[in-house]
């Protein structure tokens, strides 16, 4: 169980494979380096994967306080820093796609390469679910109300299904499950303010390096059109959408995700999507449990 002092905290990371290429895994808000876990098991060969807990999120200390965008960035620097990799291949999952465009667009010389898998919009989070959550309570209520939400399973166990209809293991669910339990209930709300917040798409247009964004299909927490303003601003930019996959395409498909990560790191273009038979997937979720919760009608 790797650990290194960053400012401020202590993070736990995972570690695998022994290539010369290195490659940095972010995940995204009510996550941690499970998320990542097919790959860590399995490292294609040639690369050397280093996924960090996020401060907060699963194994890493939580320190109660940075949890906005500039800091995550500047963590994702000393971690890199600590660890003697000047340059690396960045890969970021939602809240982690955020963090990895941020961290490129301030240190465009140390990325070698960019996938962005269903990220945060550069522009907000007006048009997704996180949007409309942020929208319907306010910030203030958020920071309050959501701490406790956090801690409960039933709501974990209703929305992580909807949020990522292709996955059919359950142990997979179990684990995220419970790291997503263990996360310090102010960094869910902080990290959901932060993109709620954040706003690069002036900066795009300047970013020099090629991108690799992974869209969800079925994802309903960032549904394709709220990347749509994202990607035309990146200039050189491969936008990719899977069909029939919703918010961790990572965990829904793994063995396509890991031909598309080699693809992007030797620079080539995406190879297509294999159909396969999907799990239905219950429509009206997000709104089922705003019902619950006693939300509705607001």
């Amino acid at each position: 169980m790797p650990r290194i002092a960053l400012p401020g905290f202590e993070a736990h990371y995972e570690q695998a494979g022994d290539g010369p290429q290195a490659v940095v895994l972010v995940h995204g808000n009510f996550a941690s380096s499970r998320w990542w876990q097919d790959l860590l098991d399995t490292p294609p060969p040639g690369l050397c994967l280093y996924a960090p807990d996020l401060r907060g999120c699963g194994r890493s200390q939580q320190p109660g306080e940075g949890y906005e965008m500039a800091q995550l960035v500047r963590d994702l620097e000393a971690f890199a820093t600590a660890l003697e990799l000047p340059r690396f291949h960045l890969v970021g999952h939602s809240l982690g796609g955020s963090v990895a465009l941020a961290f490129a667009l301030d240190h465009p010389e140390r990325v070698a390469s960019l996938l962005l898998v269903t990220p945060g919009p550069a522009d907000g989070l007006a048009q997704t679910r996180d949007g409309m959550l942020v929208h319907l309570l306010g910030t203030e209520r958020i920071a309050h109300w959501l701490p406790d939400l956090a801690q409960h399973r039933w709501v974990l166990s209703h929305v992580l299904p909807h949020v990522a209809p292709g996955i059919g293991e359950p142990l997979q669910f179990a684990r995220i499950t419970e790291d997503a339990l263990a996360t310090d209930p102010r960094a869910v709300s902080g990290y959901l303010m932060a993109l709620a917040e954040w706003n690069a798409l002036p900066r795009l247009p300047a970013y020099p390096g090629r991108a690799v964004v992974l869209i969800g299909e079925r994802d309903p927490l960032v549904p394709p059109a709220s990347l749509a303003a994202t990607i035309e601003a990146l200039p050189h930019v491969v936008s990719v959408l899977w069909t029939g996959v919703g918010h961790a395409p990572q965990l829904e498909r793994p063995e396509d995700f890991r031909r598309l990560l080699l693809a992007t790191i030797d620079g080539r273009e995406p190879e297509p999507l294999q159909p396969v038979a999907l799990h239905a997937a219950a429509g009206g979720w997000f709104h089922d449990l705003a019902r619950r919760l006693g939300l509705g009608g607001h």
